[in-house]
């Protein structure tokens, strides 16, 4: 009978789901980034259907989904950077999986499988946001090294503003036609967020004025827009930007007011200012008068005019998303941060030898001399299997005894810190010492989190995920990488007192935590500048320069937690190499929690990168060669780059190696108030390396043209590498001095020597 009636019951038709994909915006995983994987399912048929969506990449991730008949949706999951993957995933495996579950965790699809190669090159991704962001191609084709990498535009969809730090793909953010796209309050604090981060943001106005104002956060805008006024013509008062007027042209300006708190005039007509830029964070907002689609605009001459001006008033900003930090020196600092309380002394090799030759001579010759006293050969059939259960139970008594019983988040946190901001970007390597056996599962907040294999990641309300581990090995260390931004009770303030018979740096301390350690990287040399407590202001003469000791540090934790008994490390290298670079350390804020029964052990570093805008110079001062390090702005050709992250212990980067024939592009910014007539300053060449001429030319702000310096042949002696500069007020506009090298076959360049100052004065 039941089976009668179920052939007569009408049956229910399972859905046909299908799923397809987008791995950012090129099927391509990113090497530095973090990655958008958008996975679109399908119910093409069929009712509402309701499961989950697996990505397997190291760990796995999952989000459960909704997707009713006839319909579409899409998930977007969120993968780290790919350089994370070996270093301190410890993951060979570049493979990417894809899998669509029913509500009872059934496979309703075979696993789509997505392979990403080795290498990757390092795109400037420039985001428009226009009515039509075709116009826009063209920056991708400016004058060949005004961009220090190779650039793509992309139009901007709703889901590129979803998350913080997908959103540093993107070294430029164009907002011209606000209409087209509605940003959430969500979206607009992350792309507040990405300005503050070191982004940067440029607004168009004109006939778009009141779509972009309505679509941005107030606190972004450097310049209060009001209403508009119509002009046929636009006549610059400089002749750093040289625009042409076609005939017919009316040009509709924004009106407004600038606020000289937040922002300055870098561009200005004789029909009212065209460009307003504003600091935020690391990044800028830059506001444009005129609809960046309009003209004059439409003139190519126009366009490349224009945006060649703001490219390079900002080179050395977009130029900073190529170097990213190293991760295998962090991760080896974690590892022995976490053996801390792992190693045990009575484990040490040699009492495990001792141990085990003891064994050996009780299980043979002790045994074999008692047996036959005794002729009890048959003994031996228990002896030997009772001695062998006695021992390893004894070794494995002692192993746990003496390891920790609590599950233990051991971290390394890498607080990156905001000049004059108390903002910080923060970077945490964890890793989770596992004590028992069993499942665990524990909750985790934040933007931004990846594990390693065996974990799964369960998004669940926003910033929550949940991660569970399937009976992780005893005693191992599981993987857990963050990124967060974070905000500490205030900034900490740097300024140097330089040029006089000593060199200062006075440091205030208004973080709120108490800082146990702290150093400064000037040039070369790292200088102790010793402990510093929350609130507390100090000065330092830099005097007795050297190299960063982690090993003082880890010592700090093996006096509370029985700490390594040596680093191999010599530093921490991959940290912004030009400027002023500052790092205080701090061992009891948890800026990154995991939800549940767990100890942390923190070792919090905070990372302040200062330009020589904080140096306070005297009438008359030196600066000596490592002082002024510049940024790599540009390179062009038929070159290769060959070592974006080529760092080894005791060299923060300054080696720039070059393959092919081309030109390299180096940026130098000097502190402010400095007379350019008066003072030697000299280029120091002989630390570079190369095959044949070398050409050095400077660009002439005033003529915009590049200038012949010199011509020269690496190796051809100590004293033939040095020339001295001349027409500095032509070749240095906004104290920004721009050099190129241009080469023919290998180049390696050492940027730490190359330029030096003798005899300078303030105005």
């Amino acid at each position: 009978m039941l089976v009668v009636m179920a052939l007569l019951l009408p049956r229910t038709a399972a859905a046909k789901v299908s799923l397809t994909y987008e791995l950012n915006f090129d099927q391509q995983y990113y090497l530095h980034t973090w990655n958008e994987l958008a996975v679109t399912v399908k119910n093409t048929e069929g009712p509402d259907w309701q499961g989950t969506v697996e990505v397997e990449q190291g760990s796995r991730y999952i989000k459960e989904i909704f997707v009713a008949e006839g319909s579409a949706v899409t998930v977007p999951f969120y993968l780290p950077p790919r350089d994370l993957l070996q270093p301190f995933f410890q993951d060979h495996d570049n493979i990417l999986k894809i899998q669509l579950k029913d509500n009872k965790q059934r496979a309703v699809s075979k696993p789509t499988t997505v392979r990403f190669n080795e290498g990757g090159e390092i795109n400037l991704l420039l985001g428009v946001l226009a009515a039509n962001p075709d116009k826009f191609n063209r920056l991708a084709h400016l004058t060949p090294g005004s961009l220090p990498a190779d650039s793509k535009v992309i139009p901007l969809k709703n889901r590129h503003f979803n998350h913080q730090m997908f959103m540093d793909n993107f070294a430029l953010i164009i907002v011209n036609d606000g209409e087209t796209l509605r940003l959430t309050p969500e979206q607009q604090e992350n792309l507040e967020q990405w300005v503050s981060n070191g982004g940067l943001l440029v607004i168009g106005g004109g006939r778009g004025w009141q779509k972009n104002l309505a679509a941005l956060p107030d606190s972004l805008l450097p310049y209060t827009p009001t209403g508009t006024v119509e002009t046929e013509s636009l006549s610059l008062l400089t002749d750093q930007v040289k625009l042409v007027n076609g005939k017919g042209n009316r040009f509709l300006l924004t009106t407004g007011q600038a606020d000289p708190a937040k922002g300055q005039t870098l561009l200005e007509a004789a029909e009212g200012p065209l460009l307003i830029s504003g600091n935020h964070g690391r990044g800028q907002v830059i506001y444009s008068t005129l609809n960046l689609e309009d003209p004059p605009f439409d003139n190519t001459l126009n366009f490349e005019a224009f945006w060649g001006y703001l490219v390079n008033l900002n080179s050395e900003r977009l130029a900073q998303i190529t170097e990213r930090r190293a991760h295998w020196e962090l991760a080896e600092l974690l590892s022995y941060l976490a053996r801390s309380n792992t190693d045990q002394a009575f484990l040490s090799p040699g009492r495990l030898f001792t141990g085990l030759l003891f064994y050996i001579l009780l299980v043979g010759p002790i045994s074999y001399l008692i047996l036959k006293r005794r002729q009890k050969w048959e003994w031996s059939w228990f002896i030997i299997p009772a001695l062998a259960l006695l021992f390893s139970g004894a070794i494995y008594a002692a192993g746990s005894s003496g390891r920790q019983t609590e599950l233990t988040h051991y971290q390394v946190n890498v607080l990156d810190l905001i000049p004059g901001n108390r903002a910080a970007a923060l970077e945490s390597y964890g890793g989770l010492f596992i004590p028992r056996r069993g499942n665990l599962s524990l909750n985790a907040t934040g933007p931004a989190l990846a594990a390693g294999k065996g974990a799964t990641l369960t998004a669940g309300t926003p910033g929550e995920t949940a991660i569970e581990l399937t009976n992780p090995p005893l005693w191992s260390i599981q993987r857990l990488y963050a990124r967060n931004t974070i905000a500490l009770d205030g900034p900490i303030d740097l300024s140097v007192s330089a040029g006089g018979p000593k060199v200062e740096i006075t440091v205030a301390n208004n973080s709120g935590l108490d800082l146990f350690k702290s150093y400064a990287r000037l040039g070369d040399e790292w200088f102790n500048t010793g402990p510093l407590a929350a609130g507390q202001e100090k000065t330092i003469p830099l005097d007795q320069g050297g190299h960063l000791d982690l090993f003082p540090i880890l010592e700090h934790y093996q006096k509370h937690h029985g700490g390594p008994r040596h680093y191999p490390g010599y530093g921490l290298d991959g940290f912004p190499s030009n400027g002023l670079l500052w790092l205080g350390f701090n061992d009891d804020q948890q800026p990154f929690q995991l939800e549940g029964e767990v100890k942390t052990v923190p070792l919090n570093i905070l990372s302040l990168n200062c330009g020589l805008a904080q140096f306070k110079l005297a009438s008359t001062f030196d600066l000596p060669p490592g002082w002024l390090i510049p940024q790599l702005v540009g390179f062009g050709g038929d070159s290769q780059y060959l070592n974006v992250d080529h760092y080894w212990p005791g060299n923060p980067g300054y080696e720039r190696h070059f393959s092919g024939q081309g030109w390299v592009d180096l940026q130098f910014n000097f502190p402010p108030g400095i007379d350019y007539e008066k003072g030697t300053y000299q280029l120091d060449l002989s630390h570079i390396g190369g095959e044949g001429q070398l050409a050095i030319e400077a660009f002439n702000h005033q003529q915009q043209e590049w200038q012949e310096v010199a011509d020269f042949r690496p190796g051809s002696g100590y004293q033939q590498g040095k020339f001295i500069l001349t027409d500095l007020d032509r070749l240095i506009a906004e104290d920004r001095l721009r050099i190129r090298v241009s080469y023919n076959g290998e180049l390696w360049l050492m940027i730490n020597q190359i330029l030096s100052v003798q005899g300078g004065q303030l105005k």
